[in-house]
């Protein structure tokens, strides 16, 4: 079974959905405090590997994206 809130941070990388899909997910499937920040460790992967395999970031990325303050 994977990670629920790694599942929701893919959805947000890739241009997310409609507010009442976050909505019903968050009654589906806990949330945690500290969400934001541990979606951009969930994101670093898909980000390093599209860097990877295209030789460039999502078109939506900022080079700035692969930066964790």
């Amino acid at each position: 079974m994977g990670s629920a809130e790694a599942d929701l941070a893919m959805t947000q990388l890739f241009g997310g959905f409609a507010p009442e899909f976050y909505e019903a997910y968050k009654e589906a499937c806990i949330v945690r405090p500290g969400y934001a920040e541990r979606r951009e460790i969930y994101n670093l992967y898909h980000l390093l590997n599209h860097l990877n395999l295209f030789g460039s970031l999502l078109p939506t990325e900022s080079p700035d994206s692969l930066l964790i303050n």
